[in-house]
């Protein structure tokens, strides 16, 4: 939901993210002040992180320039935080069918690699 500028809330938009979504969390990840979309998908190929870029007027877009992450068939949930203090987020990516936690850990510049995975 969007506030109006003239106070009330403005029309529902749809944004098509995926045929399963799982997970999302709003917040702020490329540091441009506008809030961001990260999510946790499902498609044909299984599970997938994928980021929605805000525009500060409400609008989101897919940035191309960022791949989407591919993680475990039966991931459920997802945490983003700044969890070593860098600057960069880390996404935390919880897999029911392999009772773990994935740890994926933000670069600088956007990117996302697999650092560890933890059993459960």
């Amino acid at each position: 939901l969007l506030l109006a500028r003239e106070g009330g809330l403005a029309p529902a938009r749809t944004i098509l993210v995926g045929p399963a979504p799982r997970a999302a969390r709003v917040l702020e990840l490329d540091g441009d002040g506008a809030l961001d979309l990260a999510l946790l998908v499902s498609d044909a190929r299984g599970a997938k992180l994928a980021r929605l870029f805000g525009d500060g007027r409400g609008n989101l877009n897919r940035r191309e320039s960022v791949p989407d992450v591919h993680v475990a068939d039966a991931a459920r949930e997802l945490l983003v935080l700044d969890a070593d203090g860098d600057g960069a987020w880390e996404w935390i990516v919880l897999d029911d069918e392999r009772d773990a936690l994935h740890l994926l850990a933000g670069e600088p510049a956007g990117e996302l690699s697999l650092r560890r995975s933890f059993a459960l």
